[in-house]
Formats: C-alpha cells, sequence, structure tokens
C-alpha cells in the first residue's frame, strides 16, 4: 500500500513538472522572443519572456508591451543614447527607412515632455506591419500627451 502511494505521489509530481516544463508554448511566447531578437538584438532572459508573455495573455495589447520594450533604457542606450539616435533607430526598425528631417525633428521634440515608451508607441503605431501579427493591431494611446 505505501509503494502505491508513493508511486502515485511520485506520478503526480512528475506531471506536475511536465506540465510546466514549457507553460509558455503559444503565440505569445514566440511574438515576445521574435520582438526581443528584432529590436534588443539579443535573445530573451527567462524572467522578461515569462512576463511579457503573460502580459499579452492577460490581453494587454502587444502595441503597449511593445513600446515599453523599445522604450526601454536598453533600447535607448543601444541606439546611441540620445534623442536623435534613439528616434532613428525606431525609424529603421520599424519603417526600415531614415526618418525625415521634418519626422526626426518632431520625435525629438517630443521627447522633451515624453518618456521615450511613449514617443516608441508613436511611431510603432504608425508602422504595425514592421512588428506585428495580424491579429495584433494597434489600438489607440493608452497615454495622454505629455503623460509623465
Amino acid at each position: 500500500m505505501r509503494r502505491h502511494v508513493v508511486c502515485a505521489l511520485l506520478g503526480v509530481l512528475l506531471f506536475a513538472s511536465v506540465s510546466t516544463a514549457q507553460p509558455y508554448a503559444d503565440n505569445s511566447v514566440t511574438t515576445v522572443k521574435n520582438w526581443y531578437r528584432q529590436f534588443l538584438r539579443r535573445e530573451a532572459e527567462p524572467s522578461g519572456l515569462m512576463s511579457w508573455s503573460d502580459a499579452l495573455r492577460q490581453g494587454n495589447p502587444p502595441a503597449l508591451m511593445l513600446s515599453a520594450i523599445l522604450g526601454s533604457d536598453e533600447y535607448y542606450n543601444n541606439s546611441g543614447g540620445t534623442p536623435t539616435g534613439f528616434v532613428r533607430s525606431l525609424y529603421l526598425d520599424l519603417a526600415g527607412r531614415e526618418p525625415t528631417a521634418r519626422e526626426l525633428a518632431y520625435w525629438t521634440n517630443r521627447l522633451n515632455t515624453e518618456y521615450p515608451r511613449e514617443v516608441a508607441y508613436g511611431i510603432l503605431t504608425r508602422y504595425p506591419l514592421a512588428w506585428s501579427p495580424a491579429q495584433y493591431q494597434p489600438s489607440p494611446s493608452p497615454y495622454p500627451r505629455g503623460y509623465r
């Protein structure tokens, strides 16, 4: 009898470890991995992969999630650590081209009153095909103008 109880407990523990070994085997994980590779040019760390994919599965707008990644210190610093470099990198990554002088002036000026994630959101919603699977369509900005 004791042997059966031990075997049953081991079976339950084994099943639990197998079922949690790959808890993120859905499209949100692939999406986040692709964002890290495309925009941060590295693999996602487990904690980042888990938190971003969980947020997507919970219904958070993908454009909002990606704007936080693009507005991160890491992306900003990889872009040269300047407003001009940041806006240029966003355009190159999202639009596949350099910004015009007017676009560059407009978006770098907005960085004077807005966080990088807000500027990233503004630019990425203009170029959704560069980052978005077909089912993810950008929503109106959740950030009020000048939000800090």
